[in-house]
């Protein structure tokens, strides 16, 4: 098996693992495959352990750590958040899409702003700098 089959196996039995299912597409960069061989040796394979169990905790599909069990039944009150807030999101962003956002305004009682950036993706930073900057410096001159 080639290198790059080898990582996108990895790749793929990792997705799977974590959401119980095969991508829709696959298409992974060197970087990408660089990315898992890294977590794989940085910290042995604990650390891609901890990662998958991340994700799956994230889509409640594994238990939390019970030390912060009293935290988790705080923030499952949804407590109204009082700081100034912009939240970004990428138009084109298929991981957490723009439209899981759409009224969020309640939970806030401060200064609620969200921006959606046209032709960017899931990494607002990297992909749209410029507008990204200026919502971090539009938030500081509220605070």
């Amino acid at each position: 098996m080639a290198p790059h089959s080898l990582h996108t196996s990895r790749l793929l039995k990792v997705t799977s693992e974590v959401f119980g299912c095969k991508p829709k597409y696959v298409s992974f960069s060197q970087r990408h495959r660089n990315a898992v061989a890294a977590l794989e040796t940085i910290n042995g394979k604990r650390r891609v352990d901890v990662v998958i169990h991340s994700y799956r905790h994230r889509i409640r599909n594994a238990a939390g750590d019970p030390r912060y069990a009293p935290i988790e039944a705080q923030l499952a009150a949804l407590p109204k958040i009082g700081v100034p807030t912009i939240v970004i999101h990428g138009a084109d962003d298929e991981v957490n899409p723009p439209q899981k956002s759409e009224g969020h305004q309640r939970f806030f009682t401060s200064h609620y702003e969200r921006r959606v950036f046209e032709n960017v993706g899931h990494n607002p930073p990297q992909e749209a700098p410029e507008k990204f900057a200026r919502a971090v410096l539009d938030l500081c001159g509220r605070t």
